[in-house]
């Protein structure tokens, strides 16, 4: 009776799944926000109790994943899972590449930049400069967006145009104008620490 009754149940639950998915498509906002208010507080609990896993902004990445949901649902498919197993795929998916861009920006940040013969080559502002403790010092003082686009600019020696698309900005001045800052960032520290600032 029992077993009757969880099949009756999960037959029930796939069944509104179905009406739901099909007027989200239709465009119907109030199923989308019935979608949205059941898988909320699933998803955010599941990114708050991975282990070992520390996100700064938890509800910023929970409305991330549903947006992928709502955008993706056209390509959901009954025969190959349930609507749930979809919803996870993709908070799994979303939860990996946040991941991966933490890693991204932690080691950006902690870069060293440690062939600074290569560095110093490739960048006319700043080859005349002959301590290279100092240009350390003051690469790590930058904001990451700053170190990120020196780091891609003169250690990895990538073009302005590879650039663009690696930091997903929308032009080459955009980059240039980024890469103006950032120098002008360098050579402000760099002053401060030759006249004894830390």
């Amino acid at each position: 009776m029992v077993e009757k009754n969880s099949q009756q149940s999960e037959s029930k639950n796939l069944n509104n799944e179905h009406v739901i998915i099909e007027k989200i498509l239709a465009g119907d906002s109030q199923a989308s926000n019935q979608l949205i208010q059941h898988y909320y507080p699933k998803i955010k609990s599941f990114i708050y109790f991975r282990p070992g896993n520390y996100f700064d902004d938890i509800e910023g990445l929970t409305n991330e994943i549903l947006l992928a949901v709502l955008q993706n649902l056209h390509k959901f498919d009954y025969t190959r899972g349930s609507l749930s197993a979809f919803v996870y795929a993709i908070t799994r998916n979303k939860i990996l590449a946040s991941l991966k861009k933490q890693e991204n920006r932690k080691l950006i940040d902690t870069l060293d930049f440690p062939d600074l013969d290569e560095f110093e080559s490739t960048s006319q502002n700043i080859q005349s400069l002959e301590n290279k403790d100092l240009i350390k010092k003051a690469l790590k003082k930058l904001p990451v967006k700053s170190k990120e686009i020196l780091y891609l600019r003169y250690y990895k020696e990538m073009e302005i145009s590879e650039i663009k698309d690696v930091l997903k900005l929308s032009s080459n001045y955009q980059v240039h104008n980024r890469l103006h800052y950032a120098m002008s960032q360098l050579r402000k520290e760099i002053k401060l620490l030759e006249k004894g600032g830390e």
